[in-house]
């Protein structure tokens, strides 16, 4: 359905496009939005709001101060899976460090169909991003993920990042 309406709104001269996640529902219709977007020279986004919360900001400018020495790793979870909190958590990774992973590494599991928030996806992933140098993030999206007791029985706000450096740690939890 995306591609559709992504095709009929080009028809209006539009300058960018901002689209709510999932972008689409197959590699083949994402790839297609993105050709569209691309031959008619408009902007595409996607949707990913984390890097203004105070919570994720908090940790950016620790970070920045250089309060736990040189970035080594990041541990991220969230109950919620890949579609769901998961493009977000990979996102705010990629925002804090600046860059794309260079290596990404994945594995999941679960009966196909839908997950209790309706997106098609798997009930776990635990994912490995390599930033290109001694940087790597470890996270693990889904139902088995480790619980987050600041905020059990909030489902969706149970998503953690952990940076940890040369002399310490910091780290946020969402909400």
């Amino acid at each position: 359905v995306r591609l559709s309406v992504v095709t009929d709104v080009l028809e209006h001269d539009v300058d960018s496009i901002l689209l709510e996640k999932p972008l689409a529902n197959s590699l083949e219709e994402a790839e297609a939005i993105a050709d569209a977007l691309s031959e008619a020279g408009v902007r595409g986004t996607v949707c990913h709001q984390k890097p203004w919360g105070d919570d994720l900001r908090a940790l950016s400018a620790w970070l920045a101060d250089d309060r736990i020495g040189d970035l080594r790793r990041f541990v991220a979870t969230t109950k919620h899976g890949l579609s769901a909190q998961g493009t977000h958590l990979i996102h705010a990774l990629n925002w804090l460090v600046g860059r794309q992973p260079t290596e990404v590494h994945a594995f999941a599991a679960g009966e196909a169909g839908l997950a209790p928030e309706g997106h098609v996806e798997p009930d776990d992933a635990v994912v490995e991003l390599t930033y290109g140098d001694a940087l790597r993030a470890f996270l693990h999206e889904g139902v088995s993920a480790p619980d987050e007791p600041a905020q059990a029985g909030t489902f969706s706000l149970e998503y953690r990042i952990d940076a940890v450096g040369t002399r310490g740690t910091a780290g946020m939890v969402l909400g």
